[in-house]
């Protein structure tokens, strides 16, 4: 990836890709996989992949525990990347945030996430698997007290190399400036092989040091409940740990099932005794058989959500630019639903005074790929739609991945120029 003539302002096709869903299993075959090589091996090793994948089959799921087909659990080969989120700020862009002061909670995260699906073979079509890791490469210094400490050197080495790609993307015909985040266009294209540059892209910037996160949601093999858990990488072996946010402080992993009356287990835990903080918040208060859209959600003492009510929750939840709504805040299963929420239960559509807003010369989200199935919990990749009696795959985005996505644009314009 050589030098540039001149930076161009990034937008969310040049930090955001998300694959087209394969149509056969020779294309599937094509695809990044666990199995790829990262700087100093592959992206992800046999032993931590068999560690994860014995993990898993012990998490119970609603009664059932996560299942796998054989090539599935076997077969890290079999574990695609269906997409690559690249985020400056992965904790939030709000500046009492990022802000680095001795002993405050915060700072800044660069990472790059890739979302892992399985597809397999089956004769010569591909299979999809409602299965998927989030695997993400941290790129930090250490943290000061409780402040994570931003290694900018490296998030920079990897915007330049963006940088880069959006150039030759633009020489082979695929300008990403003010096209909405969807599948990208670069894929497709037969003069430019999207999927070998950033095959190059990850063994240049993900490395084992650098393997920072990861999270894991499975289905006792097909069909629900869906469940979440997070992963310590920090033991030895890894070890699932408490999900953040507001659950149970002791809860290691999270369950999904439609089909009983409490659709998320455990649900959030209001705790009006300690309004400084946003508990409750989850779209759990948006599964009820009858929702009070208009019911206040805390006091009016509240310092920072005095007004809020219920019918704001799904926009608070997608805003990644305040300062108490991120990774370590809320629940997985709401970031995985605020958008089948807002586009099922009625009076939920429109904008509250929370929403995120989209910054100047940032592109918004292909609407299409925001899908209103409840069946489908895939936040960026392919999601599982039951209809009809069958199951089907669909390219999906939510809104708050969406929101992530622009908010890292401009973030990165703002804070990472290439000369």
């Amino acid at each position: 990836m050589g030098p540039l003539a001149h930076a161009e302002k990034l937008d969310v096709l040049d930090l955001s890709f998300l694959w087209p869903m394969p149509q056969n299993a020779k294309m599937a075959e094509n695809l990044i996989s666990l199995a790829d090589a990262g700087a100093d091996g592959n992206l992800m090793s046999d032993e931590l992949f068999n560690q994860l994948i014995a993990m898993a089959k012990t998490v119970p799921a609603g009664g059932q525990n996560i299942g796998f087909t054989g090539e599935v659990e076997a077969n890290k080969r079999a574990w695609k990347v269906a997409g690559i989120r690249i985020n400056p700020v992965s904790i939030s862009s709000h500046p009492s945030v990022t802000a680095v002061t001795n002993g405050k909670p915060g700072g800044e995260v660069p990472s790059l996430r890739l979302i892992v699906q399985p597809v397999t073979a089956d004769g010569a079509d591909a299979q999809f698997h409602d299965t998927a890791m989030h695997v993400v490469f941290t790129y930090l210094k250490g943290k000061n007290g409780d402040t994570f400490l931003p290694d900018r050197e490296a998030y920079q080495a990897l915007v330049n190399d963006l940088q880069a790609l959006k150039a030759d993307l633009r020489k082979a015909g695929v300008d990403t400036s003010g096209k909405r985040l969807g599948i990208h266009s670069g894929f497709g294209n037969g003069a430019f092989d999207l999927t070998k540059r950033l095959r190059e892209l990850l063994s240049k910037h993900c490395s084992k040091a650098k393997l920072g996160g990861l999270s894991f949601m499975g289905v006792p093999v097909a069909f629900e409940p869906w469940t979440f858990f997070p992963v310590d990488l920090t033991k030895t072996p890894p070890a699932r740990k408490a999900i953040s946010g507001n659950v149970p402080a002791d809860t290691k992993h999270q369950v999904m099932n439609f089909l009983s009356a409490d659709k998320v287990q455990p649900g959030p835990n209001l705790d009006p005794s300690a309004p400084q903080k946003a508990f409750g918040l989850s779209t759990a208060l948006l599964f009820k058989s009858a929702v009070d859209v208009n019911k206040v959600l805390f006091p009016a003492t509240h310092p920072f959500l005095p007004n809020a009510r219920v019918k704001d929750v799904d926009d608070l939840i997608a805003n990644p630019a305040l300062p108490f709504f991120h990774t370590g805040t809320v629940d997985c299963a709401s970031c995985h639903s605020e958008t089948t929420r807002r586009l099922s239960v009625q009076g939920l559509a429109e904008p509250s005074p929370f929403a995120f807003k989209q910054p100047a010369g940032i592109s918004e989200v292909d609407p299409q790929m925001l899908r209103a199935n409840q069946w489908n919990v895939r936040d960026f990749g392919w999601g599982a739609e039951f209809e009809g009696g069958e199951i089907t795959f669909h390219p999906t985005i939510t809104q708050r991945a969406a929101n992530e996505a622009a908010d890292s644009a401009d973030f990165t314009n703002k804070n990472y120029p290439v000369p």
